[in-house]
């Protein structure tokens, strides 16, 4: 019986990488499908909402049906609002524009009309909405405030400050997360623009960029070449796990399963258990933007659309 879990343990620890080296394949019988990759006219930003990938690029946006994953239908390119394109967010039915200082709001079926627009007198750099609220992080670090209850008529209630300035964040059911430089915080944002701190100890992290949320955890993303792993336990966090990669990280994304990737390589993460995050299979390829929803992985790579399925071996 003694031999019989000591065989076990070791099967396990050979898919899984429980120290801080480089994470390790799990011989599962899990692998990456190919199931198409599709010729883009411009490069950008990747958002996906339903069987629609958006496809958004400086000035302009593609449009692709992605309902039949190995054939997707790609639409013409087209200008959105005449301006750069900082960032852009599908809340349905309506698609959040951010142009350098100008919100623009259009209907998702009907993106050549424009619904409402707010002039943000600064520049700006990405979008988040959480209920009514949209807040979009200027290039100060600071968070603008914006009443989208009325699309057609937005309000800017307030500019919001931290002292530090944000390197990425997450607000979900008035609560906020908060990545800076060197640490990881979480605010009340019951009221938007007064947004109080409700875990005082703080989340030590170093150059952080990048912030990912699924149910109770929180993956980012740092400079030693991996990624934090951060369990919410009420109102305060729990540091679980670093996992680091011989590469530094350009992306990453959790679902169902979790994908990052570095400047060679794709790496499929077991997102159903935290706490013993690992890769679980690999494959050469670098892409940008990645989006991973059930068992379907998508991201961008050189002007392409790349659509892969997580499969099992029978």
């Amino acid at each position: 019986m003694q031999r019989r879990i000591t065989i076990l343990l070791f099967i396990f620890c050979i898919g899984c990488d429980f120290g801080l080296n480089a994470p390790k394949e799990d011989a599962n019988g899990i692998y990456l499908n190919l199931l198409s990759n599709t010729t883009l006219s411009i490069d950008g930003i990747l958002r996906i909402d339903n069987n629609k990938a958006y496809i958004i690029g400086d000035y302009n946006l593609q449009v692709l049906d992605i309902s039949d994953k190995v054939r997707p239908k790609s639409s013409d390119c087209y200008f959105v609002v005449g301006q750069e394109i900082k960032d852009a967010i599908i809340n349905a039915p309506y698609f959040y524009i951010v142009s350098p200082d100008t919100l623009f709001i259009k209907n998702i079926n009907s993106l050549s009309q424009i619904v409402g627009k707010l002039a943000l007198n600064t520049t700006v750099e990405n979008i988040k909405i959480n209920g009514n609220y949209a807040y979009i992080k200027t290039s100060a670090g600071n968070l603008l405030i914006i009443n989208i209850s009325s699309p057609s008529n937005p309000e800017l209630l307030g500019t919001v400050g931290f002292g530090k300035e944000i390197e990425d964040y997450i607000i979900e059911d008035k609560i906020g997360y908060l990545l800076f430089y060197n640490s990881l915080l979480v605010y009340d944002f019951s009221n938007p623009t007064h947004p109080l701190p409700i875990d005082i100890s703080e989340i030590t992290t170093y150059d952080g960029t990048g912030l990912k949320k699924n149910g109770e955890y929180l993956y980012r993303r740092g400079s030693f070449w991996g990624i934090y792993i951060t369990k919410i336990k009420g109102q305060a966090l729990e540091s679980i796990r670093f996992l680091e990669f011989p590469r530094e990280i350009l992306d990453f994304d959790f679902d169902k399963y979790g994908i990052a990737t570095d400047t060679s390589t794709l790496y499929l993460l077991n997102a159903q258990t935290p706490s013993y995050l690992c890769v679980i299979e690999k494959m050469l390829g670098r892409g940008y933007s990645l989006k991973t929803k059930g068992d379907y992985i998508y991201y961008l790579q050189n002007k392409s659309l790349i659509i892969l399925k997580v499969e099992k071996l029978r």
